[in-house]
């Protein structure tokens, strides 16, 4: 027991160690977990913001994602992730995973485009995800998190179209309540959050413009 004793301590060190390191970096970590691995997942470019943690009170923003068109569409980004606020679980005893009592995103815009072969933007990036997510796993990331409740809204979609021209037609879009994202797995990827929140997106831009009578390609049914 006591030839034990010293390698458990070194153990417990390291973790403290570990755990002392991630808090007091967040910021710079968040934003790199979610522009580097989330953007291997999504098989796009992503941007993120300013990241601001306020430790003590266990809060924190994100001014701002953005999530690039796919090749072969415009270069306006698909997805604009508007002011990002969250609060962590400071009554949480570890950092493996980050728990996220709750994550609000506020103004989302986004852009639907079909090109000239009648192709949207959406399912070519859906598609892609898909095929991605079967190829490699996104285990290099080194932080994984719990969120309580992820709320989009006041989100707000323009349609492009080859009727449309060089105009686009803005709908809004519904309300996103998403619970429990990443409970089941004892914590999930900022990559495979990311996946998720933009399935669900492109999902609600293709209905949303469904309903509107516009003509668009079949919906693809890929997650």
């Amino acid at each position: 027991m006591n030839r034990l004793l010293p390698g458990l301590i070194a153990v417990i060190l390291l973790t403290v160690s570990a755990g002392v390191y991630i808090w007091n970096n967040l910021d710079g970590l968040l934003q790199a977990v979610i522009q580097n691995h989330a953007s291997k997942v999504l098989t796009t470019e992503i941007h993120v913001a300013e990241i601001r943690t306020d430790r003590q009170r266990g809060r924190g923003n994100i001014a701002g994602i953005s999530i690039a068109n796919p090749q072969g569409f415009s270069e306006t980004n698909i997805i604009q992730l508007g002011k990002i606020t969250f609060r962590v679980n400071t009554e949480s005893s570890g950092i493996d995973p980050i728990i996220l009592n709750e994550v609000v995103i506020r103004g989302a815009d986004a852009v639907y485009e079909i090109n000239d072969a009648g192709v949207s933007n959406v399912d070519t990036l859906k598609r892609q995800i898909h095929a991605r997510r079967y190829q490699k796993s996104e285990n290099s990331s080194p932080l994984k998190f719990i969120i309580r409740k992820l709320v989009v809204e006041t989100s707000m979609a323009r349609v492009r179209t080859p009727a449309t021209g060089n105009g686009s037609k803005r709908i809004r879009l519904p309300k996103i309540m998403m619970h429990n994202v990443g409970n089941t797995d004892a914590g999930i990827t900022a990559g495979e959050i990311m996946r998720q929140l933009t399935f669900r997106m492109l999902g609600n831009m293709s209905n949303a413009v469904a309903a509107t009578g516009e003509q668009v390609p079949a919906i693809s049914s890929a997650e």
